[in-house]
């Protein structure tokens, strides 16, 4: 991204540009932000790894086949 606004800065373009947030929307009262759901099959030697790494991201693990 960074990139990008340099070269158009370079072009005579004027922007201005804030960090990244999060899009929410209320709806009765709560707060809702966007999600992506997704399925991973693996090998069970590396479940401890993804699961670690979807938490960071606030994952939320719904079900498992076993």
């Amino acid at each position: 991204m960074g990139v990008i606004l340099e070269k158009l800065r370079r072009e005579g373009f004027e922007m201005s540009i804030t960090p990244p947030s999060v899009v929410t929307s209320k709806k009765g009262g709560k707060i809702l932000e966007p999600f992506e759901e997704i399925q991973v099959d693996t090998d069970l030697c590396f479940i401890s790894n993804i699961v670690e790494n979807l938490n960071h991201r606030k994952g939320l693990l719904l079900s498992t086949d076993e």
